[in-house]
C-alpha cells in the first residue's frame, strides 16, 4: 500500500491537468486558425466553431486519464461522465434561462457547441482505449 509520493501526486493532479489540457488545447487550436484560417476569414468561422469544443472534450478526457497513475479504464469513465455532466448542466441552464450576474446563460452557437463537446469526448475516449489496448498488447 505505500505507493510513495509521486503516486499521490499523479492521482491529485488528475483533474487539475485534465483542465489545464482543455484550456491549452483552447489556445493552441486559436493560435493555429489565427495563423492560418483568421486571414482569409474573420475570427469566430466555422473551424473555430467545430473545433474547439472537440479539441478541448478530447483534451481533458486524454490527457486526464493519461495522468492518471493506474485504473486508467475506470479514470476514463469518470472523466468521460464528468465531461458529459458539464455539457448537460450546460444545456439545462440554457433551456430553462438561468443566469449570472444579470446576464441570461446561451450557447454562442447553439446546439453546436454541445454536440461538438460530445463528439470530443468521444474522440478522447477512444484514444485512451486504443492506448490502453496496445498497451495490453506488449
Amino acid at each position: 500500500m505505500n505507493k510513495g509520493i509521486i503516486y499521490w501526486l499523479r492521482w491529485s493532479a488528475v483533474l487539475p491537468c485534465a483542465f489545464l489540457a482543455a484550456i491549452f488545447t483552447s489556445v493552441l487550436i486559436r493560435t493555429v486558425l489565427f495563423y492560418t484560417v483568421f486571414l482569409f476569414f474573420p475570427p469566430n468561422n466555422i473551424a473555430e466553431v467545430m473545433l474547439t469544443p472537440v479539441l478541448n472534450a478530447a483534451g481533458f478526457v486524454f490527457f486526464g486519464s493519461i495522468i492518471a497513475p493506474e485504473r486508467n479504464k475506470k479514470s476514463l469513465a469518470i472523466l468521460f461522465v464528468l465531461c458529459m455532466a458539464v455539457i448537460g448542466i450546460f444545456v439545462f441552464l440554457d433551456l430553462t434561462g438561468a443566469g449570472w450576474n444579470g446576464y441570461k446563460f446561451q450557447f454562442r452557437n447553439g446546439v453546436t457547441t454541445c454536440l461538438m463537446g460530445i463528439l470530443g469526448a468521444c474522440v478522447g475516449m477512444s484514444l485512451v482505449k486504443g492506448r490502453i489496448k496496445r498497451q495490453q498488447s506488449r
